[in-house]
């Protein structure tokens, strides 16, 4: 059948912003500003979509919704919804400075938004900041070497407002699937819940401190800062899990209404950590340099949970329950199963009470024996962490944490006369990645495609006929002569591949060439010529992103794209996106 679609869509705005500021000085060394101000937004939009089928024509010119021949079909349906959303903010800041020597901040902020019930609409955030620059002292003015110094602290809070619509709402939807028959015959349409109310969901509150010193030495061509600081996401906003006797229709379909997960104030998180950052410049006649380093060291935490632990995450359909949250551990810590040992062919076996037939075994921690009664050589041996003589959900464990510890980048800038040269580098260290991807580029009995270079040197048995001889090519080479010695990956089987394990857990981290360029900028007397176009300055230049990374990731790309950026619960699971591409670039710039 032919069928036409047509659908619209409209989305209206607009922002009032209204502030007053005042500023006075006192005895000409203290400075005063005082700032209020008030802004109110509003958002809103529908859309509406409708099909028709069976036209007699299929002519642009004559497809129109009133053209089609049936009006009975119930897949004809017209669809559509709308949003809007409101925020309404009322803000002050207080500001203090006594001859640039020290300096004071106070800032306070009331927000409302519609995504709120009316028990916690508005949230109030505040924030202080001081400053004292301690090198206009007399004691440390005879510092020859030093040339500025500073130390500062401050608090502030920032707010989060809810990710999804009318959250303390319950969603009641009339989709196509909720339909039923009184008479089996007719159906008529049915309503259903989509979504628990959450009346009482409130603002996340990021919660932010730092203590920090700048240091400026021989006339600030070396820079040095450190800072401390810790952050508290109170209140984290995220959705949670119900059971399916709650009532509520549980699917991700958008026709159907979406998930079914109310979102809640899930629990605390927090982030602590130092940030150091060193930057050198210096010229040497024509020749300048500039050198910045920025390195920070977090170290993230699960403070509060509103439940006992979350187990969410997964590679599409294949592998499920990668991550789970907990108390005292980082966000989107890994959970899975961990490898004991790959059986070997030369491994001891035990009699199969069942069946008196010889089977593979291991022994867990405690002593205990558990029966492989279907494992062949190659197969995996999980651990029995607790130890109860079986192997199920009861032997997850923690494997890993994809928050990487260190972050770091830093640059070179170099320049002699008219040629210039920049280098960009940045990575990580001491992260994990679950390589969700190797689901499909190792275990060839999922899917029929390329396979991982690292798969390769798996377990396999090897290409024989029913007498056991190697089936040859025509030109006399064995088709594969297997490998059952030298191995580091299991043989090819859903039990090795199908569950989170340690299996796909690989180290995350990576030095990258982000970014090199080189220019050259023509001299005066060369712009001069063609005084005709006002060319005050051009530059030629070629440059290269994406250069080169030097990781032992074995997947497309150590710095994992994020497959639900409005869940901050999943991280560092790649499910083989797309990689950074490398481009080449060259350009020019002119100043006229």
């Amino acid at each position: 059948k032919n069928n036409l679609r047509q659908g619209l869509q409209r989305q209206f705005g607009w922002v009032l912003q209204n502030v007053l500021n005042y500023e006075f000085n006192l005895l000409e060394i203290h400075k005063f500003n005082v700032m209020v101000g008030q802004e109110a937004k509003r958002n809103w939009g529908y859309d509406l979509n409708g099909m028709r089928q069976s036209f007699k024509s299929t002519l642009p010119n004559m497809l129109y919704m009133s053209k089609s021949l049936d009006d009975t079909t119930n897949a004809q349906a017209i669809e559509g919804g709308g949003y809007e959303s409101r925020m309404s903010s009322y803000f002050g800041r207080f500001s203090y400075d006594l001859k640039s020597i020290f300096l004071l901040q106070v800032n306070v902020r009331r927000d409302g938004h519609s995504d709120f019930g009316p028990n916690n609409r508005f949230g109030t955030f505040k924030s202080i900041s001081g400053a004292l620059k301690f090198t206009e002292f007399d004691m440390f003015k005879s510092i020859e070497a030093l040339s500025f110094g500073k130390i500062r602290i401050s608090y502030g809070e920032t707010g989060q407002y809810a990710r999804s619509n009318w959250p303390y709402f319950a969603k009641i939807l009339t989709p196509t699937t909720y339909a039923y028959s009184f008479d089996n015959s007719t159906a008529i349409q049915g309503a259903g819940p989509v979504q628990l109310p959450n009346p009482d969901i409130h603002w996340e509150t990021v919660k932010s401190t730092t203590i920090g010193l700048e240091l400026g030495l021989f006339r600030d061509k070396l820079m040095f800062t450190v800072e401390w600081f810790n952050k508290i996401n109170d209140g984290m906003l995220n959705l949670q899990d119900v059971t399916t006797m709650a009532g509520t229709f549980q699917t991700q379909s958008s026709s159907e209404g979406g998930s079914a997960k109310p979102e809640v104030n899930f629990g605390n998180v927090r982030n602590r950590g130092l940030e150091f950052a060193v930057s050198y410049k210096q010229n040497f006649g024509d020749f300048r340099t500039m050198f910045d380093l920025n390195l920070t060291y977090i170290n993230n935490e699960i403070t509060k949970l509103a439940t006992d632990s979350v187990v969410q995450g997964g590679v599409h359909n294949e592998l499920s329950g990668v991550t789970i949250l907990k108390v005292g551990k980082p966000i989107s810590t890994f959970w899975g199963y961990r490898v004991e040992s790959i059986i070997k062919p030369t491994d001891p076996k035990v009699i199969n009470p069942k069946n008196n037939k010889e089977i593979y075994f291991q022994v867990n921690s405690k002593g205990d024996t558990i029966l492989l009664p279907s494992a062949k050589a190659g197969d995996v041996r999980w651990k029995d962490l607790n130890n109860d003589g079986r192997i199920d959900n009861g032997d997850r464990d923690y494997l890993g944490n994809p928050n990487p510890p260190f972050i770091f980048s830093f640059s070179i800038n170099l320049s002699y006369k008219n040629i210039d040269f920049s280098a960009l580098f940045n990575g990580v260290y001491g992260n994990k990645i679950f390589n969700g991807s190797g689901r499909y580029f190792y275990d060839w009995n999922t899917v029929a495609s390329n396979r991982s270079a690292k798969f390769a040197n798996r377990y396999r048995e090897p290409f024989t006929d029913k007498n056991g001889n190697l089936i040859l090519y025509e030109n006399g080479t064995p088709i594969d002569e297997g490998n059952t010695v030298n191995y580091t990956m299991p043989r090819m089987d859903a039990n090795n591949y199908g569950r989170s394990s340690d299996i796909y857990i690989e180290d995350g981290s990576y030095l990258r060439l982000s970014n090199l360029q080189i220019g050259y900028t023509l001299p005066k007397n060369v712009t001069n010529l063609v005084n005709f176009f006002r060319v005050e300055k051009f530059r030629v230049y070629a440059s290269v992103t994406n250069l080169f990374t030097i990781t032992n990731y074995t997947g497309f790309d150590p710095e994992v794209a994020r497959y639900d950026f409005g869940n901050p619960a999943i991280l560092g699971i790649d499910i083989g996106g797309y990689p950074r591409t490398r481009v080449f670039t060259i350009g020019a710039n002119i100043i006229f």
